[in-house]
């Protein structure tokens, strides 16, 4: 079906991927802690600033508490430190920037993994109610896990002044220490992307295609800026995260959580392949794209490489000077096959949007999506460009979810002699 296909649209040269809207109900993100792991066991390297997501089946104690109560707090140095954390308020329409103010219902309570500390020996003061949250690593067995103590105060506490991520309202742009991405005021899609302070953007845009039933010469084609879904308009601007829309899209330090979800009903036709991508700028050429098909890798030039279809990668990486990126996906919804997407052309497409041109432009297509919807999961990993992380680790990762286990702190009673005097 797929190399039928995209023979009719060769003439087109469809290009692919878009961030768009996802109700995300769930308190965790799937795709790190569930995706498929390579066929080789890999030695594992320290999880890149993985979020820690409590909500109030783990934190029951703390349900109905002011937010502005709550801390967060570490031992770590022989004392006591808070660290950077939110509360996301999530309401029947999905995240809010106008919450209750109160942790409760769907509520997302959210730290780093990289700022816990070790089990205390001491009580924490002045704290009415304590949870104490241990994050341990299967791929690191001997590492002896983290902790951090989740406590409602007698009295507010200030966080500290640290922040992780940031968002500007005028540029409508992200930054972190490791990139920065460009929200398009117009569709939900990313049109800039610069990593580790460069300032040289890589990015022209993400895609979406729909494929519909009417194939001939060439199938129509329904692209990101025909399809009827708002631009990205960010909530919260808090130290852990951004988040980018009411439908979960989150952005973090090292790496952007991008659900999509498209209503297929919108098509006139029945869409026989969805296609999603990341089309890069000519900025890429000499850089190398990379995935389990051709862990060797191809240069971005803007010349056609072959890169297989099949079977499907679960990671695909591209390295350049300035950094690596690495993306993976998951799909939330029955289909028939998936298949990786690469193409290189230099020759603008009137058809196509952005730039009309593909440099290192790669994706997934989903072919014979079913259940009258696409779901789709991505995570964009922005790294250095000497990481040892890569697209097979972040997999093996992925496939060995860490182990968060919440509990109330259990200190012994203190028992003083009972003094008699002598007879």
């Amino acid at each position: 079906m797929f190399i039928r296909l995209i023979t009719r649209v060769a003439v087109i040269a469809l290009t692919l991927m878009a961030v768009f809207a996802a109700p995300q109900s769930t308190s965790s993100h799937p795709l790190p802690t569930t995706h498929l792991a390579p066929p080789t066991r890999l030695s594992s390297v320290a999880r890149p600033w993985a979020p820690i997501i409590l909500n109030q089946v783990q934190l029951p104690d703390l349900v109905g508490a002011p937010i502005d109560h709550l801390a967060v707090w570490v031992y770590r140095d022989e004392g006591w430190h808070t660290i950077p954390w939110q509360v996301d308020e999530v309401d029947v329409t999905g995240y809010t920037a106008h919450g209750d103010s109160r942790f409760n219902g769907a509520d997302e309570l959210v730290m780093m993994l990289d700022d816990l500390g070790q089990p205390a020996p001491t009580r924490l003061p002045d704290a009415d109610i304590v949870h104490i949250v241990t994050v341990t690593d299967p791929l690191a067995p001997t590492d002896g896990g983290r902790v951090a103590y989740v406590a409602r105060m007698t009295v507010p506490v200030a966080p500290p002044d640290v922040g992780y991520v940031q968002y500007d309202p005028m540029t409508r742009r992200v930054s972190t220490p490791r990139y920065v991405v460009g929200l398009n005021a117009q569709w939900p899609v990313l049109d800039y992307l610069a990593l580790n302070g460069s300032g040289v953007n890589l990015m022209d845009r993400s895609k979406l295609r729909l494929i519909l039933n009417d194939c001939g010469y060439t199938c129509s084609v329904m692209t990101e800026e025909q399809l009827p879904l708002p631009p990205m308009t960010p909530l919260k601007d808090g130290p852990v995260r951004v988040v980018l829309d009411n439908q979960g899209r989150m952005a973090y330090r090292d790496w952007l959580w991008l659900p999509t979800q498209v209503d297929l009903s919108i098509a006139s036709r029945r869409a026989i392949q969805v296609q999603l991508s990341l089309d890069l700028a000519a900025s890429l050429t000499g850089g190398r794209y990379r995935d389990a098909n051709r862990p060797d890798g191809v240069v971005v030039d803007g010349e056609p490489d072959a890169v297989p279809a099949a079977p499907w990668s679960p990671w695909q990486a591209i390295d350049h000077a300035t950094g690596r990126l690495v993306t993976q996906y998951q799909v939330r919804t029955p289909y028939g096959d998936l298949y990786n997407y690469y193409q290189e052309r230099t020759t603008p497409l009137s058809a196509d949007t952005g730039d009309k041109m593909a440099w290192g432009e790669h994706g997934i297509a989903i072919d014979e999506p079913q259940g009258g919807k696409v779901a789709v999961d991505m995570a964009l990993w922005a790294l250095p460009a000497d990481t040892s992380l890569d697209g097979p680790i972040l997999a093996q990762q992925g496939a060995a979810p860490l182990v968060v286990t919440v509990s109330r702190p259990q200190f012994p009673n203190l028992y003083l002699p009972l003094l008699r005097r002598g007879e």
